[in-house]
């Protein structure tokens, strides 16, 4: 199915730097442009994008580049356009409030909640594990899709660690429901 100019399918993680794009939509700002779109959230990340794509459920997606590359080199029919975003993601990692862990020596050898193989905070938690001279061979995972399972995995104890963009978690650092340990 091939899309119309008039009418975009463009999607991106419910982040900060997809504000812009969720205020355009609600405002109607390109409605008597010579194209609109649809937005739509994609709390699962870059690789739910990626299947969108691939299934043509979608046009355009702003997604991490390291995602883009990797779905692209899988086979994904896609291309990469231009760069929306040039700074680096701030890392934090994450703990549970109730967690008893403040310092890296203490979350050696936990289980981190990710979202998916690949993604980006699967990736982190071996750039962690990295510089800390950890084996790679010790690290836990716990697929938990999205945030929310992301929230749901550390509240429960399926998962100690989660490590994602610090500005967009820190509503939930805020509110005493988790604490960052350190930044990445």
């Amino acid at each position: 199915m091939a899309f119309s100019p008039q009418n975009w399918r463009v999607g991106g993680v419910p982040e900060h730097f997809n504000y812009p794009w969720r205020l355009a939509q609600e405002n109607k700002l390109t409605a008597s442009q010579e194209f609109d779109f649809t937005w739509r959230d994609y709390p699962g990340g870059t690789g739910a994008m990626a299947l969108d794509l691939a299934e043509e459920k979608l046009d355009l997606a702003l997604m991490l580049t390291e995602g883009a590359v990797a779905a692209i080199a899988k086979g994904l029919p896609a291309k990469i356009i231009g760069v929306y975003v040039e700074s680096p993601l701030t890392w934090g990692i994450h703990t549970h409030a109730t967690a008893p862990y403040n310092s890296l020596d203490e979350v050696r050898q936990r289980t981190f909640a990710i979202s998916r193989p690949n993604s980006g905070s699967h990736l982190m938690a071996f750039v962690l594990a990295q510089t800390q001279q950890w084996p790679l061979t010790s690290l836990d995972f716990e697929v938990v899709g999205n945030f929310e399972g992301a929230r749901q995995a550390l509240a429960s104890g399926k998962a100690q660690l989660f490590m994602w963009e610090k500005y967009t978690t820190a509503p939930i650092v805020r509110t005493g429901e988790w604490k960052e340990s350190v930044n990445v």
